[in-house]
This record gives C-alpha cells, structure tokens and sequence, in this order.
C-alpha cells in the first residue's frame, strides 16, 4: 500500500506467527490482500512466503470500484485482464496442496453481463465488527453496505444473536435482491 512500511509488515508477521506457534500453534493465520493490476505480479511472492513462515490460508478479492481513479486496477475491467487474472490462477493452482487459497478462481470471460452471479463469499460465513463495535456483513463500500440494513453493535446484541435475527436469515434469502449485491465484484 502506498506510504506504507512493507518490511515492517513482514516482521510484524514473521514475529505474530512465531507467538501464535509458541501460545497456540492450532490458531489459524490468514494474510488477506485486494486484487490489483498492480500487485498481480507480487502475489504468488506472497504465497510462497505465507507457504515458508507456516500461515495458513491467504484470502483475496477483487477491487470494488469505488472511485473513477482507481478503475485502472480491476482485474475485471476487459477481457485482457480477465485473461491475465485466468492465467495468473492458472500458475498458483501448484501451490493449493500446501496452503489454502480463497478466491483464487477464475473470472468467466466471455459473461458479458454486468450483474454478478456466484454466491456471496461473505454473508453466513463471516463478520466484521468496526472500531465502534458495529457490525458489518461484508466489505461494500459502507455508503453501499447501509443498504443492506443496521445489524447492531457489539455492545447491544451478540454475534450468535445477530447471525439468529429474523433480519439475518432474510438478508441470507434475499441478498441476490439487492442492487449493491447484483453489481458485487467479489461474486463472481
């Protein structure tokens, strides 16, 4: 990321893994990383060093357009970079005995609809809970995600509670619905 202090991030997780391996070595470890036209050529560099420093999964996803500047760097935009994507999955697939790769899939080049068609990788299987104890259901652009609706805090209702809602379980039924859901890159 610009103005960011790679190599301290490589020790910060070099030395994360060796507490988790010397605490609690059966805690999972996952590096997470944003699909980009440029860092396509860094992210097989990043496998293989979560493969040598014992991380378990490495998890990515592509770019959600949220400003006109950064179109440039979707790995979905035309079909060159869908090709370049495909082949890229192509070159990684050797590692997936070794380590766990999450959205390390093809994009279907020749869908031409804008509309996005796989499941989403998001809604019952993951949360996020903000800096003010909000909870998020999955990683739209937040002035997209309201969309969706509130889902509470932290301090008011509990995860399990949450995911039980009425309101949760419509929105798992419901989600291919709604407009922020139909134009989601990250359903494909």
């Amino acid at each position: 990321m610009p103005n960011d202090n790679t190599i301290c991030k490589i020790d910060d997780i070099k030395k994360f893994v060796k507490l988790r391996d010397a605490i609690k070595p059966d805690v999972s470890i996952t590096l997470q990383v944003t699909f980009l036209e440029s860092n396509l050529d860094e992210l097989e560099k990043l496998i293989i060093f979560a493969i040598e420093h014992k991380i378990n999964r490495v998890k990515g996803h592509q770019l959600w357009i949220t400003f006109q500047e950064v179109q440039s760097e979707s790995l979905q935009r035309n079909k060159y970079s869908i090709e370049r994507w495909n082949q890229f999955i192509d070159k990684v697939s050797k590692y997936k005995n070794q380590i766990t790769l999450v959205n390390f899939n093809k994009i279907d080049i020749y869908n031409d609809e804008l509309d996005a068609k796989g499941e989403c990788p998001f809604l019952g299987k993951e949360l996020w809970v903000d800096h003010e104890g909000t909870f998020n259901i999955c990683c739209a652009p937040s002035n997209k995600r309201i969309t969706l609706g509130q889902w509470g805090n932290i301090k008011d209702i509990s995860i399990i509670d949450m995911f039980n809602s009425p309101e949760y379980s419509n929105i798992l039924q419901t989600y291919k619905d709604h407009n922020v859901c139909k134009e989601c890159s990250l359903r494909y």
